[in-house]
């Protein structure tokens, strides 16, 4: 045992540090194994990590890209390796032109939301976007910030297309259509009156003889060409406040997509969904009161085409019905000539046959239906008649004064 006293009786320093020494040496036996063994199991750790379903682990060694994790419990060296975990499944949301805020309220960003439409009128548009991380890879190392450079890309996609649109056409771009589509001739089945009496036996005897005749038809209207859609439709299409506002959504989308996809942000747009367009408030019930109007002037436009669209079939029909009673008085009138001809035709050959037989019978038949019509008649053997004075009845043929008597 060594002393700890010299021969003088002062404290020997040198012995007492060589005892410490022992002791130490002593006790770092068994302490190193155990702080090695604390050393690793921090490090195994702190280098664990997991990597949830829809989600993917993206390594880097010393900075630089190395690998992937797919879904489950894996182990990077901390400090030489780093981990960053991508949720690929979540749907994310992005507003433009509005914020909402706590309990569902709806706060609007004017700064965002106001822009101009290709008329050069002011409206205020609100957005909604959705996306998902589509490459990691590209979504952490190719831009600083991809959200930002996604609210920015979405704001310039729907102001470039808004200032394509308008708001309502203005009263001169506002025409009914120039043409409406012909109705042929076929379609058409004019309403005919249904005659009595003799005119109606008559017709229809002419009739019954046009029909052994092809009837004739009009010429053919030239064809006209194909009407193309009216400035009126073309107009609603581009309109942001009605009908456009479906075809801004597709074009936003479509625009978005190709300046993300330029970009290499590594999202993917999965919907573009524009909310009810409007105009500010300060002139809002003026541009509603032109919405009226001009719906109003719309329903009056159609109704004018729809009277033009009866209109047009009923003068058709009476004009096929003017032909058609044409066409059978001239049948009529031909077939009654040619039998008259014939008629005569016949009695010629008759009368070269007997002549005086003939000149006898023609004169009687045509002295009866001449005396058929006399209401008193006098017979006169024709000596009688040539030493009779010849009298005028003027008495029965000048009508009696007031005063006189019959």
């Amino acid at each position: 045992m060594r002393r700890r006293f010299d021969e003088h009786g002062n404290p020997d320093l040198r012995g007492r540090v060589a005892e410490y020494g022992d002791a130490m040496r002593k006790r770092l036996r068994w302490l190193g194994p155990i702080a090695t063994g604390l050393v690793l199991l921090v490090v195994i750790l702190s280098g664990t990590y997991s990597v949830d379903p829809g989600e993917v682990g993206v390594v880097r060694t010393f900075g630089k890209l190395s690998g992937r994790s797919e879904p489950g419990l894996h182990f990077a060296f901390p400090i030489v390796q780093r981990v960053d975990v991508v949720d690929l499944a979540k749907i994310q949301r992005l507003e433009i032109g509005f914020r909402t805020e706590g309990e569902g309220a709806v706060k609007m960003v004017p700064a965002e939301a106001q822009m101009l439409t290709g008329d050069e009128n002011i409206v205020e548009a609100q957005m909604i976007v959705q996306y998902q991380i589509a490459d990691p890879e590209k979504y952490l190392f190719k831009l600083a910030d991809p959200e930002a450079t996604l609210r920015v890309a979405a704001e310039v996609a729907l102001r470039s297309v808004v200032g394509t649109k308008k708001i309502t056409s203005s009263v001169e771009e506002l025409k009914p259509p120039q043409e409406v589509q012909e109705i042929s001739d076929a379609q058409v089945e004019p309403e005919v009156p249904v005659e009595t009496g003799p005119a109606a036996s008559a017709s229809a005897s002419a009739a019954a003889s046009a029909s052994a005749a092809p009837p004739v038809k009009p010429p053919p209207a030239p064809a006209k060409p194909k009407p193309k859609a009216s400035e009126q439709e073309i107009d609603e299409e581009n309109d942001i406040l009605t009908k456009g506002r479906e075809r801004a959504e597709a074009e936003t989308k479509a625009l978005l997509v190709e300046l993300m996809d330029l970009y290499e942000s590594g999202l993917r747009i999965t919907e573009v969904k524009l909310r009810p367009v409007d105009v500010p408030d300060e002139v809002k019930d003026a541009f509603h009161d032109v919405v009226r109007a001009r719906e109003e002037r719309e329903q009056l436009i159609n109704k004018a085409l729809g009277y033009r669209e009866d209109r047009i079939p009923r003068a058709r029909g009476e004009a096929q019905k003017v032909l058609r009673s044409a066409e059978a008085y001239k049948r009529e009138r031909v077939l009654r000539a040619q039998g008259e001809a014939a008629a005569f035709a016949a009695v010629l050959a008759e009368y070269k046959k007997a002549k005086g037989v003939t000149r006898d019978r023609l004169h009687l038949e045509v002295m009866e239906r001449i005396l058929a019509n006399v209401g008193r008649k006098v017979f006169i053997d024709g000596d009688v008649a040539d030493k009779a004075v010849p009298v005028l009845p003027l008495g029965n043929m000048v009508a009696p004064g007031p005063g006189a008597t019959p």
